[in-house]
């Protein structure tokens, strides 16, 4: 296998090692880990982070962004009447 992958015996031990680390697979399980059932955990997280900060966005939007274009407009709409 070291061959196949382009590493010594020892290389290949230690990258075993630190995929059975970061994965938390059972080497005695065949199988290995469910990697889809990681990837639906995964992307639910996300959809959940994702929700929160379109809200984030949108809240900002209404309390500042908002109100603060409705001033420049106003300022401006008033500056460029004509004086008379």
């Amino acid at each position: 296998m070291a061959k196949e992958h382009g590493l010594t015996n020892p290389e290949l031990l230690a990258a075993m090692v630190q995929y059975f680390r970061v994965t938390k697979a059972d080497p005695r399980e065949p199988n290995g880990p469910d990697l889809s059932s990681a990837l639906g955990k995964l992307t639910a997280k996300l959809d959940q982070l994702d929700k929160r900060t379109i809200g984030f966005i949108r809240e900002q939007e209404k309390t500042y962004l908002k109100p603060i274009l409705a001033e420049v407009q106003a300022v401006h709409s008033w500056t460029a009447a004509p004086s008379g």
